[in-house]
């Protein structure tokens, strides 16, 4: 799951980098992320992924290839800083390399 919470979202990113998180840009948090409301918005984003992941219906899949749902994950990955940007490109690159995956093992068991 992407845990896009302010000091989970550091902690992932001081873990991939160590000693490699400057204060300047891109800053890891920026301030749009610090209010509370919002905080907790992006919180609950990463739950919501996490669980469309765990469906067996392909539904992140679909909702990635709905191009209202990319123009308003592109709003939000313009907005955010650097920990949650890469923590969000990283889950989404792991997800996705799973159903290629799955994909491929699919087409060998159908080709044999």
């Amino acid at each position: 799951m992407p845990n896009l919470d302010t000091i989970a979202a550091l902690d992932w990113l001081r873990a991939l980098h160590p000693g490699h998180v400057p204060p300047d840009w891109p800053p890891p948090i920026r301030a749009i992320e610090e209010p509370t409301v919002h905080a907790r918005a992006l919180v609950d984003l990463g739950c919501d992924l996490d669980q469309l992941t765990s469906r067996a219906d392909g539904s992140l899949h679909a909702l990635l290839a709905d191009p209202a749902a990319l123009d308003e994950l592109r709003t939000l990955i313009c907005q955010v800083g650097s920990a949650r940007l890469l923590a969000l490109m990283h889950f989404l690159s792991e997800s996705l390399s799973a159903l290629r995956t799955a994909i491929a093992d699919a087409n060998k068991e159908a080709f044999q």
